[in-house]
C-alpha cells in the first residue's frame, strides 16, 4: 500500500520488510513525523514476526530489537531501545526510530502501517543528523542477494 503504487486508499500506508538473520534494518534513524525538518506528519505501527533460520515464522525463541527516540529537543525526550518478540506489536506516535536487528538465525519480518492528518499520503522522511552520511554510502553497494525485493527510489528505502 506504498503511495506510489496503492492510489485509492486516502491515510493508510503499509509495507513490509524481511530483515535476514543477523542483520540490521531501518537505518539511518528516520522519522515521519511532525517535526522541524520533517516532511511527513504520520504516526506508524511496527508489527513483528520473527522466523528461524530454515523454518517458517512464527518462533517464540527467536527476538530482535528496535530503536525509537527522540530528538534532544524535543518535548518529552525518550529512548527506547526494546526486546521484539514473534507477534509483538510497537506503535511510533513520534521520533526517530531504526535500526531493528534480527538476532543470528532468526530473520525477522515487519509489516509497518503508518497514517497521518496530511491530506497528501507520503512516507517520507528525515534521518537523523548524526546518521544521514550513511544513506549516501549505500550508492556504491550491491543489493543484498538474500533479498529479493529492490526499492529504487532514496524515498523508498527504509
Amino acid at each position: 500500500m506504498h503511495p506510489d503504487v496503492f492510489t485509492d486508499a486516502h491515510r493508510l500506508m503499509a509495507v513490509e520488510l524481511v530483515t535476514p538473520d543477523g542483520n540490521w534494518s531501518s537505518f539511518p534513524p528516520h522519522r515521519h513525523d511532525a517535526f522541524e525538518g520533517s516532511p511527513a506528519n504520520n504516526e506508524e505501527i511496527y508489527y513483528f514476526r520473527i522466523g528461524k533460520k530454515k523454518s517458517a515464522h512464527g518462533h517464540t525463541e527467536g527476538w530482535g530489537f528496535h530503536r525509537t527516540y527522540s530528538a534532544p529537543q524535543d518535548p518529552d525526550y525518550f529512548d527506547d531501545a526494546i526486546t521484539v518478540r514473534d507477534g509483538d506489536i510497537y506503535l511510533v506516535p513520534r521520533g526517530f526510530h531504526g535500526p531493528c536487528v534480527a538476532m543470528p538465525g532468526y530473520p525477522m519480518y515487519y509489516l509497518n502501517v503508518l497514517a497521518g492528518p496530511s491530506a497528501k499520503r507520503t512516507m517520507d522522511f528525515c534521518d537523523d543528523p548524526d546518521h544521514a552520511w550513511i544513506r549516501d554510502s549505500w550508492k556504491t553497494q550491491s543489493p543484498d542477494p538474500r533479498v529479493p525485493w529492490r526499492c529504487d527510489s532514496e524515498s523508498e528505502v527504509e
